[in-house]
């Protein structure tokens, strides 16, 4: 039978431990279907933590940071992250660093 994957998946305040990020990116990488986008929202607590899931991360997934100009003033805060996620083809490259790719 075929598995229909969802169209997004939203994730909120997920990433806090290192010793999870691989198991995170796991969960959504089998969670996904080629076609589905991840919408991560992220306060960041430790660049250590959040610098490791990003490169977890990059291995399966094009990662864009949201811009904090495109966001509503009200939501908009340098303390919390929105990315998108999209599955990686296997022939994609890795382009450059996560948080350097903006939408």
């Amino acid at each position: 039978p075929t598995v229909q994957r969802p169209q997004y998946i939203l994730c909120a305040d997920v990433v806090y431990a290192p010793e999870v990020a691989g198991l995170l990116v796991g969960a959504l990488a089998e969670a996904a279907g080629p076609d589905s986008a991840i919408l991560l929202a992220q306060e960041l607590r430790s660049p250590d933590v959040h610098n490791g899931f990003l490169e977890a991360v990059q291995g399966r997934f094009e990662v864009l940071r949201a811009s904090l100009n495109a966001l509503p003033a009200r939501y908009a805060s340098p303390a919390v992250t929105l990315y998108l996620l999209r599955p990686r083809p296997a022939d994609l490259p890795v382009a450059r660093p996560a948080n350097d790719r903006v939408w």
